[in-house]
């Protein structure tokens, strides 16, 4: 059952989110670095909560966290196909997921600013309970 602050937006930022962090799971397992591995397991458990958070609450917290997890994933993503993985000298190949974590960090915050402009319609074309 969707919730009054459910947009169709929100629902696909949610699933961005979630697909990341599932992006996030074959990186994980190819790396070697144990710093580098504790990194990408805190992205993944944030993505993880930010995508429940916005599943499930109304509130600009989850929305806020997406933005981080985004700006973070697709900073760590390009520098890794720049510069290399943390702990090697040598540039990776693109691969699938790293391509996929790209795509989703830059759509997600767009579509997080397309529900708060839904969000900021409905809010405002609602009708009003009590006489102001």
């Amino acid at each position: 059952m969707c919730r009054p602050h459910c947009t169709v937006f929100s629902h696909l930022a949610a699933g961005a989110t979630l697909l990341m962090a599932a992006a996030l799971v074959p990186v994980l397992a190819s790396t070697g670095d144990p710093a580098y591995q504790v990194i990408e397991a805190t992205a993944l458990l944030a993505a993880l909560g930010t995508a429940t958070g916005i599943r499930r609450t109304d509130a600009f917290e989850p929305r806020f966290m997406a933005g981080l997890v985004s700006a973070t994933l697709v900073t760590g993503t390009a520098l890794c196909l720049l510069v290399g993985p943390p702990g090697s000298a040598r540039v990776v190949e693109p691969d699938p997921s790293g391509a996929l974590l790209l795509g989703l960090g830059l759509a997600t915050p767009v579509l997080l600013a397309l529900d708060s402009r839904a969000r900021r319609t409905r809010r405002r074309s609602a009708r009003r309970t009590y006489a102001l």
